[in-house]
């Protein structure tokens, strides 16, 4: 009973590294169909330089014209005796040694943002600053204070207003340094009055 049950398992054994090793090469195979490991990756100066080194003007091999093709060309031929194709050509980017400067309009709109999250007791705000301006991309209260204005933006200066039973929390943010930074003005006199 041991041996029957020791040859079952060996068998099983076997079958499982036949079935593993027969997927292994099935998913080569289908890997190396996919994407050959024989094509180039190039990068952006490979691609102009590749560019500029081909004419427009070099001859690109034609293929042969299969037999229907073959006879439409005949018969097209002899339909239209005088008729000759016009090639088309797609214009040839020309490389160039300078990047052409952006204008100021792009230059201000490509520019990344400086985002900060900032807090104060009555609640925080997510700020970002671009080019001198500053923009409120949110806020959210504190437990027990609730939003009551909100200046967004973009603007030199932005604000928002959290309000509980017993606080006022204004923070006004605006960008120092290309950084935003928040003033907070506390006030315990002022809350909800409702």
């Amino acid at each position: 009973m041991k041996g029957q049950r020791g040859g079952v398992v060996a068998l099983w054994v076997v079958f499982v590294a036949v079935a593993i090793t027969s997927g292994w090469i099935a998913v080569q195979m289908v890997g190396n169909a996919v994407s050959p490991a024989s094509v180039p990756v190039l990068n952006a100066s490979d691609v102009s330089a590749r560019l500029a080194t081909s004419s427009p003007d070099q001859e690109k091999p034609t293929p042969k014209p299969t037999k229907t093709q073959s006879k439409k060309k005949h018969h097209d031929s002899t339909k239209h005796p005088t008729h000759k194709p016009t090639p088309t050509t797609s214009p040839t980017p020309t490389p160039t040694s300078t990047k052409p400067r952006p204008s100021p309009s792009q230059t201000a709109s490509s520019q990344p943002a400086v985002v900060r999250t900032l807090a104060s007791r009555g609640g925080s705000v997510v700020a970002a600053c671009r080019s001198g301006s500053v923009t409120l991309r949110s806020w959210s209260p504190a437990v027990g204070f609730r939003v009551s204005e909100v200046k967004r933006g973009p603007a030199t200066e932005v604000e928002v207003r959290f309000v509980s039973k017993d606080a006022e929390v204004t923070m006004k943010v605006t960008c120092r340094a290309g950084v935003p930074a928040a003033t907070n003005e506390y006030d315990s006199d002022s809350g909800d009055d409702d």
